[in-house]
């Protein structure tokens, strides 16, 4: 548990840009925690991918993320309700500072707004039965798998204050995960028409035939949802083997064939400081923000009470 005198922000030298990959060391915050550079400057490109994603121009002041490690297995209706909340204060402006929530659910099986019903295999009685819950939900996408052994990112952030373009911000996700995949020593990469990160060979993708025979393998799946510009929802890692065997339960994200993995199959450490580390590597290189990682919390705490920024005036209400 923190409260927010102990975040502090570190920018990047001057001129530092994304030309090439970099690898991004912390530095110490006053209360402990980690805290990554921004790689603000003049537009560039970072290239740890088969995509080259360019960035704007950015004269303004950079933004700051907070990374905020929760404790223990969440209950994914829990989980949700946090969400929902902590956006809404967002849009109500009594939410100052853009947060990515990481942790791990209890098992549960969503479906999201994309969701067909033929990518259910097993029925709600089979996975209730098996401990799984099911949760209908408004993010974009089909349907997919949480539960341990999957690190969860759930970024709350004001896009009004990067760039009010949905498709942009999925991108930015993506390479904020394949830019984490790298601190890890991993190379991931976007297959073209899909959302979410691949390891193994880009160009082993094409057909349900390639994902059968596992030549490209999923390791992150991606679905938010946006209201007034906040978006919640997010992404999800697998970690360890564990999540795995539980996607057959299910057409992972609706893409026939498709074969998942995870960190410890690929061979890259699964520390969980580590990970959270190279999560913030990677939002601070996709969104050229300076990043944060700050003490775990509990499961549902009010992030307000812990002094994270509230807009004038939002604390007499």
């Amino acid at each position: 548990m923190t409260d927010g005198s102990k975040w502090r922000h570190v920018s990047a030298p001057e001129g530092n840009t994304l030309s090439e990959p970099t690898s991004i060391a912390p530095a110490m915050g006053v209360g402990g925690e980690r805290v990554f550079p921004s790689l603000g400057g003049e537009s560039g490109c970072f290239l740890p991918s088969a995509e080259r994603v360019c960035f704007r121009d950015r004269q303004m002041t950079t933004n700051t993320i907070h990374i905020v490690p929760v404790h223990g297995l969440v209950p994914y209706e829990d989980g949700l309700a946090w969400q929902r909340r902590l956006a809404r204060r967002k849009i109500e402006g009594e939410l100052e500072d853009d947060l990515v929530l990481l942790l791990e659910h209890e098992p549960v099986v969503t479906l999201g707004r994309g969701s067909e019903s033929a990518n259910l295999v097993a029925g709600p009685e089979l996975l209730a039965a098996a401990g799984i819950a099911t949760a209908e939900v408004e993010r974009g996408g089909d349907v997919t798998y949480h539960g341990p052994g999957q690190l969860v990112g759930y970024p709350i952030l004001d896009l009004q204050r990067w760039r009010k373009d949905l498709h942009w911000y999925l991108r930015q996700v993506e390479e904020a995960l394949i830019v984490a995949l790298a601190e890890l020593g991993l190379t991931g990469f976007r297959v073209p028409g899909y959302t979410g990160v691949w390891v193994g060979d880009p160009d082993g993708a094409v057909s349900p035939a390639d994902h059968a025979a596992g030549r490209a393998r999923k390791i992150a799946s991606i679905g938010v949802h946006v209201s007034r510009w906040v978006t919640w929802h997010g992404f999800a890692l697998n970690v360890t083997p564990e999540p795995l065997e539980k996607f057959g339960l299910i057409v992972p994200c609706g893409i026939p064939d498709v074969r998942m993995t995870c960190l410890e199959h690929e061979g890259a450490a699964i520390d969980p400081e580590r990970l959270r580390e190279a999560i913030a590597a990677g939002f601070a290189a996709a969104f050229e923000a300076e990043v944060s990682v700050g003490p775990a919390v509990l499961p549902g705490e009010d992030l307000l009470g812990l002094g994270f920024g509230r807009l004038a005036g939002a604390g007499e209400r």
